[in-house]
């Protein structure tokens, strides 16, 4: 313990190991101090505040019966609606070795929503809650997440699926037979719709014509 002592060796003695070297006469590489290490933060991050993005299946109802069309609603958000939160990040524990001296930690790096999220804003009480600004769909992006008003998709089929949408729709192609299209808000289809149903809460325009 002297000879520990004159070393300036003052933080975590293990006296149990030096009794048992000790009492063996000698040893050899025997750890008879040991030191804590840091323990560094954790990063700041981002929750999603949304349901978990499920996916668009057929639907099967009571009977056994499957609508390979019906893949379910798509996920929409009303003004005002929470979407994300920002949590800080942890300072960490410093360590310290067998001097006394102190191991700085390395602070946990901080998370920021990104500078330009359209659709979005923050909680004027809360800086650290995203909220959307207007109703439409929400999109992860890198730093953050947008809300798109409009929901766009190529075009409409058994693939797709049948689209229900809070807000408004625009499709590229066509709306193939049998497909239901409906919207809250208008439906702009810039193909063709075949023998389908489009019920919209605003206008439909149809570029390519309809057929059936």
């Amino acid at each position: 313990m002297e000879r520990l002592a004159e070393k300036g060796i003052c933080e975590g003695l293990l006296p149990d190991a030096i009794a048992e070297a000790v009492a063996a006469g000698e040893a050899s590489e025997c750890p008879v101090a040991l030191g804590s290490p840091p323990v560094d933060g954790e990063d700041g991050w981002l929750e999603c505040l949304l349901p978990a993005t499920r996916s668009r299946v057929p639907r099967v109802d009571e009977a056994g019966n499957v609508d390979y069309r019906d893949l379910g609603d798509i996920l929409a958000v009303h003004a005002g609606e929470p979407l994300m939160r920002r949590h800080a990040p942890t300072p960490g524990e410093d360590g310290i070795n067998v001097l006394g001296q102190v191991i700085p930690a390395k602070a946990g790096k901080d998370a920021r929503f990104a500078s330009k999220l359209p659709g979005t804003t923050c909680a004027p009480d809360d800086a650290d809650l995203l909220l959307a600004k207007v109703g439409g769909q929400p999109v992860v992006v890198p730093e953050g997440m947008i809300v798109e008003a409009v929901y766009t998709v190529e075009s409409v089929n058994a693939a797709t699926g049948n689209i229900r949408f809070d807000g408004s729709v625009v499709i590229k192609g066509d709306v193939m037979a049998g497909m239901t299209v409906q919207a809250s808000g208008d439906i702009e289809v810039g193909g063709v719709v075949e023998a389908a149903m489009v019920d919209a809460g605003g206008c439909i325009v149809i570029k390519g014509g309809a057929i059936g």
